[in-house]
């Protein structure tokens, strides 16, 4: 199965790479499956893959915001509110912040970003609407959980402060 795997890989690499570098491409693939040992023959496929693969962030991170979503760093105890779960520290139960950034995760749950920096991201696929520049107050709950009321609703929504 491992050589027929091989077999289906090999021949595009080689017909689609050029010059000293297919043939190093190559020269690591034969000597991939030439070890007896899977786990150690995988390390070595998974050596020559992250070789070939381009440079850069990762393309999915779901808290990756716009990059025109300014972030101000704000001081005192509302810059680590959601974060005592971290540091063991807890100096308030609500804090109030702007929304300066929205998109979705895989999972089309919403990230939001916040004018203090922070960002948060939704844990239970419930449908709300949050804009940009919507006022947020973020309640602390039980168990280390977290509540966002949007613009004085008094409806609750479950996040978890992912940055």
């Amino acid at each position: 199965m491992q050589y027929l795997i091989l077999l289906l890989l090999l021949p595009p690499l080689l017909a689609g790479a050029a010059g000293a570098g297919a043939t190093t491409t190559a020269a690591r693939l034969r000597a991939c499956a030439a070890i007896g040992e899977a786990d150690r023959r995988l390390q070595c496929y998974d050596g020559v893959a992250a070789a070939l693969a381009p440079p850069g962030p990762a393309q999915n991170d779901p808290t990756a915001l716009p990059p025109s979503a300014a972030t101000v760093q704000d001081s005192g105890p509302a810059a680590d509110f959601g974060r005592e779960h971290w540091q063991g520290e807890r100096e308030t139960d609500r804090i109030t912040a702007r929304v300066n950034a929205v998109s979705r995760d895989a999972a089309g749950k919403l990230v939001v970003g916040l004018d203090n920096g922070q960002v948060w991201r939704q844990l239970k696929a419930e449908t709300v609407r949050i804009a940009i520049d919507d006022r947020v107050v973020i309640e602390r709950g039980m168990l280390a959980s977290f509540f966002f009321r949007v613009n004085d609703s008094s409806r609750k929504i479950k996040f978890t402060r992912v940055r």
